[in-house]
């Protein structure tokens, strides 16, 4: 009888290691299975993601107002205005008018503290006004050209050049 319970003893042993075996086994399975399924959002993360849009909504108040002068404000690069056009669609990125709402992506972001007045007067270019020629001032006064300036219209040694058209007047002279 003692052999037959060494013989039991001996199986009951082995048949828990085989199962101790398929038991981990297939708990590892389960493990592996359960992380590759995506677990659901909680309600914490669907309100963080709601709370910080990918954008900055930016409405337009003042007069002389440009996308790219926004895109040089909130991103600290004047190039950007193109991104911020592509990222508007609704708006013209050559005209834009008060109450329009420009949505600015965050990752470009600097700052997000209101544009000011002063900042769009600076960022506007400036019309140029060529300076008038010394020869053109003095012309305006006095009404006729300076004797240097005459000289210089018409050299000696060249010809006048030959016109096409008739000669003359209507007579074809």
């Amino acid at each position: 009888m003692g052999n037959i319970i060494s013989f039991r003893r001996k199986s009951v042993k082995t048949i828990l290691q085989r199962l101790n075996y398929s038991f981990v086994l297939g708990l590892a399975l389960f493990f592996i299975c359960a992380s590759c399924v995506p677990s659901p959002k909680t309600t914490n993360e669907k309100a963080e993601n709601t709370t910080s849009p990918a954008y900055y909504l930016h409405t337009v108040k003042l007069p002389g107002e440009s996308l790219s002068i926004i895109a040089k404000w909130y991103t600290g690069d004047l190039s950007n205005w193109k991104i911020l056009a592509e990222f508007n669609p609704q708006i013209n990125p050559n005209r834009i008018f008060k109450g329009d709402q420009i949505r600015i992506p965050t990752r470009l972001m600097i700052r997000n503290d209101a544009i000011t007045q002063e900042f769009v007067d600076i960022s506007q270019p400036k019309a140029v006004s060529r300076p008038q020629s010394f020869t053109s001032r003095k012309k305006s006064k006095t009404g006729q050209q300076p004797p240097s300036a005459a000289k210089q219209s018409k050299p000696q040694n060249e010809e006048e050049p030959m016109l096409f058209g008739p000669k003359g007047g209507p007579s074809g002279e």
